[in-house]
């Protein structure tokens, strides 16, 4: 397995997801091994990577694999080589070049190729240069985290429906939260609520995500006189859009670049609202994070939200920020009747299913 992803924690959810589905697959596996393999000069120090017996990596620079694997000097699968695995699972888009041994895939999404302009200049660059189509056409099977990215995966690369398989999603285990109803200790420059009602909602920084969206619809809110104590708190940085970092006066925000975990859930659960106003997303595992607090959540119409979001979800348009003033102003009218509900469990499911197939592959 391409261990990178677990060791980069700026992707956003995709290090936790590959770290739970190792963790999930090496417990399904039985006698069978599961090799976690990873290049660069930095040595792995993510507690996920080292717990594994069979962790394995090539100190070599990662813009010199880049390099090797696009221009197909060499592929991911050839720098491990000597480990004689029987077949090389990828759980997310990587610079592996054309692997020579099959391979397995997990697609996320296709954001990508939906709309290239939710992404800067360099991720455009990245994603041209990992060449996504070949990777994904080429994959002996692919396995996905929905029917929507399934149903894309059909539509926009003609992908034959018996090689892909969507995989049931877990929740990881919480971490020990504060027990006051606050967090008592502000994160960087901006104090986190103390008391009071804010809406919650992620992504400040990633034009995909639309945090502007709520941020438009907080403005509208707090016009309201019933509404004014309010508060909004955007985790992700800063969008163009987005006024200076800390707390705002009335109608602006308070901005958290990089919460901790803690911080992040605590945030969640003490909640009046968690807002997720993205323009696609393959899953949306935050709502249902979120969800397992009962806190209330608005989420898109858009992409798989709809399919895939937690019981007792409240849906608005992503265009439309009035249509988010509208849901927020419900929500707050009467939060009892807005409490969501998760059904997911944990990631052993998905594990057993892509242990299942993995075997098949190796075999045929």
């Amino acid at each position: 397995m391409d261990g990178r992803p677990m060791l980069r924690p700026w992707m956003g959810g995709v290090p936790r997801l590959a770290s739970s589905l190792a963790t999930s697959i090496k417990a399904a596996l039985g006698d069978d091994q599961l090799i976690i393999a990873t290049t660069g000069l930095r040595r792995a120090t993510d507690s996920a990577v080292l717990s594994f017996k069979f962790q394995v990596s090539r100190p070599i620079p990662n813009k010199l694999i880049a390099f090797l694997t696009f221009t197909g000097l060499s592929s991911f699968d050839r720098l491990f080589r000597d480990q004689n695995a029987d077949v090389l699972l990828l759980p997310n888009l990587e610079f592996v070049g054309r692997p020579r041994m099959p391979y397995a895939l997990l697609v996320h999404d296709l954001s990508f190729l939906v709309e290239p302009r939710w992404f800067d200049r360099k991720s455009r660059i990245w994603h041209a240069l990992v060449k996504p189509r070949s990777l994904i056409r080429n994959a002996t099977h692919l396995f996905t985290v929905s029917e929507t990215t399934k149903r894309d995966l059909i539509r926009l690369l003609d992908i034959d429906p018996s090689r892909i398989t969507v995989i049931p999603m877990g929740l990881d285990p919480l971490p020990a939260l504060p027990d006051n109803d606050r967090l008592s200790r502000a994160h960087d420059h901006a104090p986190l609520p103390q008391n009071g009602r804010f809406i919650l909602c992620l992504g400040g920084s990633n034009t995909r995500k639309n945090a502007s969206c709520v941020l438009a619809a907080h403005a509208m809110l707090v016009k309201n006189p019933k509404f004014q104590d309010v508060d909004l708190v955007i985790c992700g940085g800063l969008s163009p859009q987005s006024p200076p970092p800390g707390r705002g006066a009335r109608g602006g925000a308070t901005h958290l670049d990089r919460p901790s975990d803690t911080e992040l859930f605590s945030l969640m659960r003490d909640a009046s609202i968690f807002c997720y106003p993205s323009w696609y997303e393959g899953f949306g595992i935050p709502l249902h994070e979120a969800a397992r607090f009962g806190t209330p959540c608005i989420a898109s119409t858009s992409s798989s939200l709809p399919e895939t979001a937690p019981e007792g979800t409240t849906f608005a348009s992503p265009a439309k920020p009035h249509h988010w003033v509208e849901a927020i102003c419900q929500v707050l009218d009467n939060p009892e009747k807005h409490r969501t509900k998760t059904v997911l469990g944990d990631w052993s499911e998905a594990g057993r299913i892509i242990t299942n197939k993995l075997r098949e592959i190796a075999k045929a």
